[in-house]
């Protein structure tokens, strides 16, 4: 995830004299989001091939490819967008780090503190009694339905279920976790829509999707506003302006400008 911090993060400089040229932001967006795209299909088909191959699944080649490739594409985005909020890298990058880090440190928010014990329960109506369903929603990533875990989760689990016969379905373990982990109603349970559940889980990744270009095209906007109008937008924690060039570099092309000056008035004399 890391290294998808590099199309906006290390190029942020050449980003903003591309804008100052009058380059579009829509120009330069497109660019980086197709790229992006292309590296996200490669990486996330490698990972899909590696665990269909070494672990024992029933479900298709094309759900395992599916799901890595949209929680994929959520996590790359994201630090596209944390490249372009905090003009500080440092800041970023520590953010990257840490955000996946807590995200399995902390307890998981749609389990509401019970733990996979509570599977076991005799039925979904006990487990409703112990266990709330309750999903806050926690930015970035933490929360709800607009957790990429969850939602990867639903995309591989539905569809493993959907090739298991018709009677793994008065399971009760199956039963509780189609209560607690897909959010069925205990009269759904008999016929679960492992289906619908999927394609909601698709849905809610893909709008994850747009809305990380949306907040990359308004911050490369923003970044262009800056560069117009030469203003100076300092904050103790996120850094510096967009377009201020760092002190050694700055050092360093004086002093290449001096020396140019100087050669030329010494072949000229």
């Amino acid at each position: 995830m890391l290294s998808h911090r590099n199309d906006y993060g290390n190029n942020r400089l050449i980003v903003a004299r591309e804008l100052n040229s009058g380059i579009s932001v829509t120009s330069i967006w497109f660019a980086n989001a197709f790229k992006l795209l292309v590296v996200v299909t490669f990486k996330s088909f490698t990972a899909s091939i590696v665990v269909y191959v070494f672990t024992s699944t029933l479900l298709d080649f094309g759900y395992v490819f599916l799901g890595y490739f949209l929680g994929t594409w959520c996590w790359a985005l994201f630090a596209q967008v944390l490249s372009l909020f905090f003009t500080n890298q440092l800041v970023a990058m520590l953010t990257l780090i840490l955000v996946p880090t807590f995200e399995v440190i902390l307890p998981v928010p749609w389990q509401s503190g019970c733990n996979a014990g509570a599977l076991m329960y005799p039925s979904p109506e006990a487990l409703q009694g112990l266990c709330a369903r309750e999903q806050p929603v926690y930015p970035p990533f933490w929360g709800g339905h607009f957790t990429v875990a969850l939602n990867f989760w639903k995309i591989m689990y539905t569809a493993e279920m959907e090739e298991y016969p018709d009677y793994f379905a008065k399971s009760t373990l199956v039963n509780n976790t189609n209560y607690w982990m897909l959010g069925m109603d205990p009269s759904d349970l008999a016929d679960p829509d492992y289906a619908g559940a999927r394609g909601t889980a698709v849905l809610l990744l893909c709008l994850m999707v747009v809305s990380h270009h949306i907040a990359i095209w308004l911050l490369l906007r923003n970044m262009l506003n800056y560069v117009k109008n030469e203003k100076m937008s300092c904050h103790k924690f996120c850094g510096c302006s967009y377009q201020k060039v760092p002190e050694d570099v700055a050092l360093r092309v004086g002093r290449q400008a001096n020396q140019d000056s100087t050669s030329t008035t010494v072949s000229y004399a």
